[in-house]
């Protein structure tokens, strides 16, 4: 597990791992890999991430999420207070906060 506080590029959450965003830090064309996980706490933002198959985003109160994409077998989680904007659905997202202008492709669900 480790927290990122300020801006990074191109990262891989492989399995097992988790990557955490707070304050200040914004993940920026992440990979989500099948067993990783991404959490955007408050003040965290993930910007054009990849969740595959498997792998895992959660967008926690505060959390700011942007133009991730959740393939199939993906899983976004956006608790209340959480914001996803922009992002494509193939896999399932769960949605208990705030989403703005979110598609759901075939086979995604949002729920």
């Amino acid at each position: 597990m480790t927290t990122l506080t300020s801006a990074s590029a191109n990262g891989t959450v492989s399995n097992g791992s988790v990557q955490i965003v707070s304050t200040g830090g914004i993940a920026t064309s992440y990979t989500v890999a099948s067993g990783g996980e991404i959490l955007a706490v408050s003040g965290g933002k993930v910007v054009a991430t990849t969740v595959s198959n498997g792998g895992s985003a959660v967008i926690a109160s505060g959390g700011v999420d942007s133009r991730t994409v959740v393939q199939a077998g993906g899983v976004e989680v956006v608790s209340a207070g959480g914001t996803a904007t922009g992002d494509t659905i193939s896999g399932t997202d769960y949605l208990y906060g705030t989403t703005i202008s979110t598609t759901v492709a075939s086979g995604g669900d949002l729920i």
